[in-house]
């Protein structure tokens, strides 16, 4: 391979612990949309396979229908959009479907053979949910097939941008009257669900029965905000996230370029000094951000960070290897995680990128091997 990402076993286990030891009253769920957030549906399931998480979250069918393949008999739960068409094959695979409209929430109730679903409800971010005024009309509706009502749940909108909550405390208010409403109607035989990474981390209130563990899972805190509000609550008692993903790849080819030699589309840069280059085999198409192109961004060989020259390519980049000693073909690049005592942290491209990690990793091309290491 060209290119490969190692993702690391016993760094998923530890954050998955570490996670379940902060949340010892809830469950934790861990999300696998987006290819598990760029680190390979695959490798991470096998990794928190010998877990046992009572629950998965997944955004499409077809990523629960994998799970399903790979030997996980617990429940899946689809957090994103579904469709008339998905409910039937998702009752067959026993996947949750999350219920975001009231379009979907209609074409439920016909079903003659239902399955089981969540009612989530926009209470501030304005992107899926019910209506929470409406919830006392929701549980009429829902009625008489109430024992097919998994969980109500709802997402945050602002918690991992800021220090102070009060909006996060808003929706969580909000929340909290839709639970009142139906608890009414049908007692306690429904779970509660709010929490992502950032609010599970720093809001107790809203751990409910399961937190929905995403970032937090593949070792990257949701935010630097959210790190320090940590702190400032419990100093000592700030958990140890490891990155689990590295991204590697290798040296295709080394040239020597004279000064004022241009280099790349655009001849966005030229040579200040006779210097030694190494074209890579890896571009946007592959998941390197264009946007990093003369922002400073580097890569590392042999230990040493190697600056990126020009512009990235389609399937190609170029970086300066002047300052390394006997490079040749084939030789260990790595653009994401440690080599030697440098590291090249995720968050550290997105900044380059102007973007968060979340994109920086899930953006990562599924064709690129993921491969479990210890």
């Amino acid at each position: 391979m060209k290119s490969s990402c190692e993702i690391s076993k016993k760094a998923l286990q530890n954050n998955y612990k570490t996670l379940r030891d902060i949340f010892p009253d809830s469950e934790l769920a861990p999300v696998l949309k987006a290819n598990a957030y760029g680190h390979g549906l695959d490798a991470v399931y096998k990794a928190l396979a010998p877990l046992e998480p009572p629950i998965l979250c997944v955004n499409y069918f077809f990523e629960a229908a994998r799970l399903r393949e790979l030997g996980y008999k617990n429940r899946i739960i689809s957090v994103g959009p579904s469709f008339l068409e998905d409910l039937e094959p998702a009752r067959r695979i026993g996947l949750e479907i999350t219920i975001g409209g009231e379009d979907l929430l209609e074409e439920w109730l016909s079903l003659e053979n239902k399955g089981r679903i969540h009612l989530k409800f926009d209470t501030g971010l304005s992107r899926q949910g019910l209506y929470p005024e409406k919830a006392q009309s929701y549980s009429k509706k829902i009625g008489k097939f109430s024992s097919f009502l998994q969980g109500i749940s709802m997402h945050f909108a602002n918690v991992e941008d800021v220090t102070k909550q009060s909006y996060a405390e808003k929706q969580l208010s909000s929340f909290l009257e839709v639970k009142s409403i139906f608890q009414k109607a049908f007692g306690s035989s429904f779970e509660c669900h709010t929490a992502a990474s950032a609010p599970s981390l720093l809001m107790e209130k809203a751990r409910f029965d399961f937190c929905r563990i995403g970032i937090s899972l593949y070792g990257f805190w949701p935010s630097d905000l959210t790190k320090l509000s940590f702190l400032s609550t419990k100093p000592r008692e700030l958990p140890s996230l490891e990155p689990a993903l590295t991204w590697k790849t290798k040296i295709a080819s080394v040239r020597k370029i004279k000064k004022g030699t241009p280099v790349g589309y655009g001849c966005t840069y030229t040579a200040t000094q006779e210097m030694t280059i190494a074209v890579i085999p890896i571009g946007y198409y592959e998941g390197l951000l264009r946007h990093i192109s003369n922002r400073g961004a580097y890569m590392l060989v042999q230990g040493k960070a190697c600056a990126l020259l020009g512009r990235i390519c389609m399937n190609m980049s170029i970086i300066d290897i002047s300052n390394c000693s006997s490079v040749k073909t084939g030789d260990e690049v790595v653009l994401i995680g440690k080599q030697g005592d440098a590291e090249i942290k995720a968050e550290t491209v997105a900044e380059w990128s102007g973007t968060i990690q979340y994109e920086i990793v899930t953006r990562i091309h599924e064709s690129i091997e993921r491969r479990l290491v210890a």
